[in-house]
């Protein structure tokens, strides 16, 4: 059983949780899916005799943050209270910290559209006119590194309130496509923070966009480091 912190809402470590029963601890590890964390968490603990409460046993609810060694962060559900007269302990349920991308929603968005309310229409210099008509200069890319204001997953992140996480890893194998011109088929590859999508997004939480609609649109899988807080994407 690895080490257990009790954190805040914001990640900073309060303690060692010293009153977790072993024999109840699970850690379920899931590729694409987030981290299952369970355990019972004994109120009181025999320290050389004495029978005194275990470490910030009280302060162990929802919204608070648990630090697992060497694997990252979890998000309480709300625990469960037992007692069954001789002992009280509190079952403890969590998420990986990825979770937490559920509360933030995406509403009302438009990408690479074309129309006036798309967001690349939006952005400051990326519109030029052509016979009176406006065009986007730049398509947003799947991940601009150098121009977040035209990076598709920058903008997610801003649309929905989500801060804390930064994008990591992208797969950089290029996927191949091809396609006739002038009678001759050809193949062109594009690198995954290349690739263009067109979407309209009326109101869906981010976390089941990108794992979800992003995944399957892009053919790509979405692995959240939720130790260090990133955003990793790769090919299948």
């Amino acid at each position: 059983q690895p080490k257990v912190y009790l954190g805040t809402p914001n990640h900073q470590i309060i303690c060692a949780l010293n009153g977790i029963d072993e024999d109840s601890f699970s850690l379920t590890p899931n590729l694409n899916n987030t981290y299952e964390l369970s355990f019972d968490l004994n109120r009181y603990i025999s320290i050389i005799g004495r029978q005194v409460e275990s470490n910030a046993y009280n302060l162990v609810d929802i919204l608070m943050r648990l630090y697992v060694s060497n694997i990252g962060w979890f998000v309480i559900q709300t625990p469960t209270i037992n007692n069954n007269g001789i002992k009280e302990t509190k079952s403890i349920k969590a998420e990986s910290a990825e979770i937490e991308l559920v509360q933030h929603d995406i509403k009302n968005l438009k990408i690479n559209k074309g129309t006036t309310d798309s967001y690349e229409m939006l952005v400051n210099g990326n519109v030029e006119i052509i016979d009176d008509v406006e065009f986007a200069k730049e398509q947003i890319k799947f991940y601009n590194r150098n121009k977040p204001e035209l990076s598709f997953l920058d903008i997610l992140m801003k649309v929905s309130g989500l801060y804390g996480w930064e994008i990591g890893f992208i797969d950089d194998i290029p996927k191949t496509y091809q396609y006739y011109e002038n009678g001759e088929l050809k193949e062109r590859k594009v690198k995954l923070s290349d690739e263009i999508g067109s979407f309209e997004i009326e109101s869906q939480d981010l976390y089941s966009f990108l794992t979800q609609t992003v995944s399957q649109y892009f053919s790509c899988i979405f692995i959240f480091d939720f130790k260090n807080f990133k955003i990793n994407v790769y090919r299948p």
